[in-house]
């Protein structure tokens, strides 16, 4: 069985942490770490691609 799982967390200011698991069997195989960041437009500091950039590059592939 193959098994995603997804923890979001809020930092400060508009950033965002998401640390993605993919889970086969009862062992974690791979872990990924997002970072995510809005622009000074949105009370943002850019430090990291919006959510909006990791959603279209995500169709993309």
């Amino acid at each position: 069985m193959l098994v995603c799982e997804v923890e979001a967390r809020v930092l400060e200011g508009m950033r965002k942490l998401a640390i993605a698991r993919m889970i086969r069997g009862d062992q974690v195989s791979e872990v990924f770490t997002l970072v995510s960041d809005e622009g000074a437009h949105l009370n943002g500091e850019g430090s990291a691609p919006t959510p909006l950039m990791y959603f279209v590059a995500g169709v993309a592939f």
